[in-house]
C-alpha cells in the first residue's frame, strides 16, 4: 500500500504564517497583562467591599474602604479606555479647557493613594492653561505617566515623584519624573511601542506609554523621555495652547446658573431605559437620591410603549445606547416623531455614538459615558433641566 503522504509536498513556512504567529504571541501577552491588571483591581474592589461591610460601625474605616473601591473602579475604566484608544477610528469630542484643573485633579487622586515611602513634589502654575482637546484623554495620559513612575518607585525603599505644569513660550509643558530604577538605553528606544512592557511577565498590558504617545500626537504635541539605568526617568510633554480668540470667548461667556437640585428635581419625571437589570436598579437608586421621579423600562420597545401612552408626563428620557430589539438611537427617532422638545440623554459604554448618521438629526441632548460618576450624570441632568425651563 502506498504511503498516504507520498503525494503531499511539505509546506514551507511563509511570511503570513510567521506574521500570524507573531500576532498570536502579541495578543497572548496583551491578554495576560490585561487579565493581571483587571484581576488585581477586582481583588481590590472585592476586598474593600468586604472590609466596608465589617466596618459599618467605624466611619473612618468605612470611608477609606469606599474610597479605595472608587479608585479601583476608576482605574479599570482607564484600562478599558486604553484598549479602546487602539480600536478607535475617530476623534473624541474636543473642547477648550483648563489643563491646570485636569492635572490638579490627578494630583489629588495620587495623594490619596501614594505610599508613605514616596514623597510627592508638585509645581503647578496658579494661572489657567487653556488647551483644545479631549480632557479625559489627556487626564488618562498624565495618569499613566504617574502610575508608571509610582510602579518604578515601589521597587525601592524611598523615592520622589515630581509633577510640574507650566506655560513656557506659548506652550503647555507637563513634566513627570521619578528617581526610580530608570530605563536602560536598549529598552528606552521601544517604550512607546504598543504592547511593549518593561514589567515582569504578566505584570501589565504594555499599553500605557503607547497610549500616552498616541494621545499627545492627537493633540499636536510632543513627548520626550530621558532616563538611564539607576537614574530615574523624566517625561516632558509640550502642547500648543488654545488660540487667543477661543480663550477670550470662554472668558466672556457667562457662567451657567445651577438650579436648586432637589427642589426642582422633585417636579421632574425621568424615563430610564436599560436592558441590564443591575444598571437599571443602580440608576433608579441614583436618580431617587438626587430627588427625581423615575419610571423604568427594560428595553427600547417597552420604553416607547410607555412613553407613547403619556408623552407629556415625562420630562427627560435617559436611555442606554445599545439594547436588543430597539437601540437608544432608534428609540430617540421614535420619540422625536411624537415629541421634538423632550431632552434625550444617551448612556453608552462605547464612544462611537456620534458616528451614527442620524445623530445630528435626532437632537441628542447629551452623551454620558459608562461607567459614569454621579456628578457626571447630575451635570447632564442639570443642563437638560435648564433646557426645560426655557
Amino acid at each position: 500500500m502506498p504511503d498516504v503522504n507520498e503525494d503531499i509536498e511539505p509546506v514551507a513556512p511563509c511570511e503570513d504564517n510567521e506574521q500570524s504567529l507573531e500576532q498570536t504571541i502579541t495578543l497572548g501577552k496583551l491578554a495576560r497583562g490585561i487579565a493581571h491588571d483587571i484581576n488585581n483591581l477586582v481583588t481590590s474592589i472585592q476586598g474593600n467591599a468586604q472590609l466596608a461591610e465589617r466596618a459599618l460601625d467605624n466611619e473612618a474605616e468605612l470611608r477609606k474602604s469606599l474610597s479605595n473601591i472608587r479608585l479601583a473602579s476608576r482605574l479599570i475604566t482607564e484600562l478599558t479606555g486604553q484598549i479602546q484608544a487602539f480600536s478607535r477610528t475617530h476623534q473624541m469630542p474636543t473642547a477648550c479647557f483648563d489643563l491646570a484643573k485636569v492635572v490638579n485633579d490627578i494630583v489629588q487622586l495620587i495623594k490619596s493613594t501614594i505610599p508613605p515611602n514616596i514623597s510627592l513634589s508638585v509645581d503647578i502654575t496658579d494661572e489657567p492653561i487653556y488647551v483644545v482637546g479631549a480632557s479625559s484623554q489627556l487626564a488618562q495620559a498624565v495618569m499613566n505617566l504617574c502610575t508608571n513612575a509610582l510602579q518604578a518607585l515601589s521597587q525601592q525603599d524611598r523615592g520622589e515623584l515630581t509633577i510640574k505644569l507650566r506655560n513656557q513660550n506659548g506652550q503647555a509643558c507637563i513634566h513627570v519624573s521619578d528617581d526610580g530604577h530608570g530605563i536602560d538605553q536598549q529598552k528606552l528606544d521601544r517604550i512607546f511601542d504598543p504592547f511593549y512592557t518593561t514589567k515582569h511577565y504578566g505584570m501589565g498590558s504594555g499599553l500605557g506609554l503607547a497610549v500616552v504617545k498616541s494621545v499627545i500626537d492627537a493633540h499636536k504635541g510632543t513627548i520626550h523621555v530621558k532616563s538611564a539605568k539607576g537614574q530615574g526617568a523624566t517625561f516632558d510633554i509640550h502642547m500648543p495652547l488654545a488660540p487667543s480668540n477661543v480663550i477670550e470667548e470662554i472668558a466672556t461667556t457667562p457662567a451657567v446658573q445651577e438650579v436648586a437640585d432637589h427642589q426642582q428635581a422633585r417636579t421632574i419625571c425621568i424615563l430610564l431605559v436599560d436592558d441590564e437589570p443591575t444598571i437599571r436598579s443602580l440608576g433608579v437608586d441614583i436618580l431617587h437620591s438626587l430627588g427625581y421621579r423615575v419610571t423604568v423600562a427594560s428595553h427600547g420597545k417597552e420604553a416607547f410603549e410607555i412613553f407613547e401612552r403619556r408623552p407629556e408626563y415625562f420630562d427627560i428620557i435617559l436611555s442606554d445606547s445599545r439594547m436588543p430589539e430597539m437601540t437608544g438611537m432608534e428609540l430617540a427617532a421614535a420619540v422625536r416623531e411624537v415629541r421634538r422638545d423632550i431632552p434625550f440623554i444617551l448612556i453608552t459604554a462605547f464612544d462611537d455614538t456620534k458616528e451614527n448618521p442620524q445623530f445630528d438629526q435626532l437632537s441628542i441632548t447629551d452623551i454620558v459615558p459608562k461607567p459614569f460618576r454621579i456628578e457626571q450624570l447630575q451635570r447632564s441632568l442639570r443642563q437638560a433641566m435648564l433646557g426645560i425651563e426655557k
